[in-house]
């Protein structure tokens, strides 16, 4: 695990198993991090465009990050939960210039868009 977070290009960052993208606008007053991809991330590559990733989706995360959420909403997040679960693994793409994130997606659809968006970068 890393103590500082690795800066991954255009705002993004590689930390504690996550991605996130930073705000260099936030105030005191807001919170300088958005979380974009979820522990626990077990592969991870980039290049100035794109972010792709494997997480296996963590449960424990779930729990905590929904604790205050309204019945509505975490209703509709344990359905993604439940989803990514059956995955096993969850894939991940980001596109860093149009902030864009798609997954989590099981690998048959994680392929079709690399050969789509001809990402040749490999996890």
């Amino acid at each position: 695990m890393l103590d500082n977070p690795l800066d991954i290009g255009l705002d993004y960052v590689y930390f504690n198993q996550s991605v996130y993208k930073t705000d260099s606008t936030a105030s005191q007053y807001t919170i300088p991090m958005q979380l974009i991809i979820p522990p626990e991330i077990v592969s991870i590559n980039w290049n100035d465009r794109f972010i792709v990733a494997v997480q296996i989706p963590d449960s424990s995360y779930f729990i905590t990050d929904t604790a205050y959420m309204n019945k509505e909403y975490k209703d509709s997040a344990q359905i993604a939960f439940n989803k990514q679960l059956k995955f096993g693994r969850s894939f991940w793409i980001v596109d860093k210039y149009e902030n864009n994130v798609l997954g989590a997606m099981d690998s048959l659809n994680y392929m079709r868009l690399c050969d789509s968006l001809s990402i040749d970068i490999g996890l």
